[in-house]
């Protein structure tokens, strides 16, 4: 399952499978183009 989830201040956090890939409040920026997606994929191959 994927799953975004808003934070407090603008922040969000993408998680799949309570897997945290991609934090705006981590990295202090949006992702760019593809990022969500190649973490994603990235992660949906270890598997």
């Amino acid at each position: 399952m994927v799953e975004i989830k808003p934070g407090q201040s603008g922040q969000f956090d993408v998680l799949v499978d309570e897997n945290l890939i991609f934090s705006k409040a981590s990295t202090g920026r949006f992702p760019v183009d593809g990022e969500v997606e190649s973490r994603f994929e990235k992660l949906r191959a270890h598997k």
